[in-house]
């Protein structure tokens, strides 16, 4: 029994890390896209290029984590404060990580990518535990 039991989290757990590699990679594509049209097309300033692109592309990710990822049937406008007090916390988190990981790497792009682990770790918890927790 205790064997089927982790075998089905094993792979409920599996399901969603897909989906929020996934969907992490498929909002820094629109990101990307709405920056690069916004401000290389449009020629619109580099500031509301940005935020424009962060805005939309936040939005994508956290309706797709909603309905796909963790399958939420919760209430929205909780969701969604608790969504961002998590990229609030994130946000912090991977700063951190990225200057305790200069005195430890000293290159930028190490630091980069440690730092971005260590937030994806952090966000996929706190998006399954707190955002979307199941009640």
């Amino acid at each position: 029994m205790n064997y089927s039991i982790l075998r089905f989290l094993d792979k409920n757990i599996t399901r969603e890390l897909k989906h929020f590699i996934l969907n992490g990679i498929t909002s820094a594509l629109i990101y990307y896209i709405i920056l690069f049209v916004l401000f290389e097309i449009f020629l619109l300033n580099e500031f509301f290029s940005i935020v424009f692109g962060v805005l939309i592309s936040s939005l994508f990710n956290f309706f797709y984590n909603k309905k796909i990822t963790f399958l939420s049937k919760n209430k929205i406008y909780r969701e969604i404060v608790k969504y961002l007090i998590t990229l609030s916390i994130s946000y912090f988190v991977f700063l951190i990580c990225f200057k305790i990981s200069e005195h430890l790497t000293g290159n930028i792009y190490y630091q980069s990518f440690i730092s971005i682990g260590v937030n994806s770790i952090i966000k996929f918890l706190l998006f399954k535990k707190y955002v979307f927790a199941k009640y």
